[in-house]
C-alpha cells in the first residue's frame, strides 16, 4: 500500500477508473436516502459509475424508495437482503454485486460526505492502491439523528484482493482525505 501525502496527491493523474462502483449499505433511511443518492451521483458524475445500494432488511419505506430510484436511473442498482444481516454483511453483498474496477464504500446515512469520494478518486488516480478518509474528533459536532456508523474506504480490485476499511468514531468531523 502506498502512503499518501499532500505533495503526492498533487501529482498528475496516472489512471482513471473504467467503472467506479459506489457501494452503500442502507438500513431504515427513508428520510435521507434520496438526498444521499443525489449527492453521491453529483459527486461522481464526471466518471462512469454505478451506485450499488444494499437494503439491509429495512422495515420502513426505504425498499420502495430504493426501487423507485433504481427504476428512474439505470446507473443505480439495488440489492435487497431478506432480513437485517448487519453492516458488514451488507457491504460484502454490495462488493459481490459491484462491477467496477474501482470501488468506494460509504454509508448512506450522510454521516460521511459523499463529496469526499472525488478527492479519494484523485488520490487513487495519482497512484495509491487504497485511499481512505479519516476523522478528527471535535466535541461540538454531533452525528445526524439515526446515524449508525462512519466508514469510507476504497479498494482497487486488480491490486487488492480484499477491501480495506477505515472506521472512525461517530463523534468526529471529516478532515481532508488522507491528511
Amino acid at each position: 500500500m502506498m502512503m499518501i501525502t499532500p505533495s503526492s496527491a498533487s501529482q498528475q493523474r496516472l489512471r482513471t477508473p473504467t467503472l467506479l462502483s459506489v457501494v452503500a449499505p442502507v438500513y431504515d433511511e427513508e428520510e435521507l436516502i434520496e438526498q444521499f443518492v443525489a449527492r453521491a451521483i453529483a459527486a461522481v458524475a464526471e466518471h462512469p459509475f454505478e451506485l450499488v445500494l444494499v437494503n439491509d432488511g429495512s422495515s420502513d419505506r426505504t425498499p420502495e424508495i430504493l426501487d423507485r430510484i433504481a427504476d428512474a436511473d439505470p446507473r443505480v442498482r439495488v440489492v435487497h437482503l431478506s432480513r437485517n444481516f448487519g453492516h458488514q454483511a451488507a457491504l460484502t453483498a454490495g462488493l459481490e454485486h459491484a462491477r467496477g474496477d474501482v470501488v468506494a464504500m460509504i454509508d448512506a446515512d450522510l454521516q460521511d460526505p459523499p463529496e469526499l469520494i472525488v478527492e479519494m478518486i484523485d488520490r487513487w488516480g495519482a497512484g495509491a492502491d487504497v485511499a481512505a478518509a479519516r476523522a478528527r474528533p471535535r466535541s461540538s459536532w454531533r452525528p445526524p439523528r439515526g446515524s449508525t456508523s462512519c466508514s469510507t474506504s476504497w479498494r482497487r480490485s486488480t491490486s487488492s484482493p480484499t477491501p480495506a476499511t477505515s472506521a472512525c468514531s461517530t463523534a468526529a468531523r471529516w478532515t481532508r482525505c488522507c491528511r
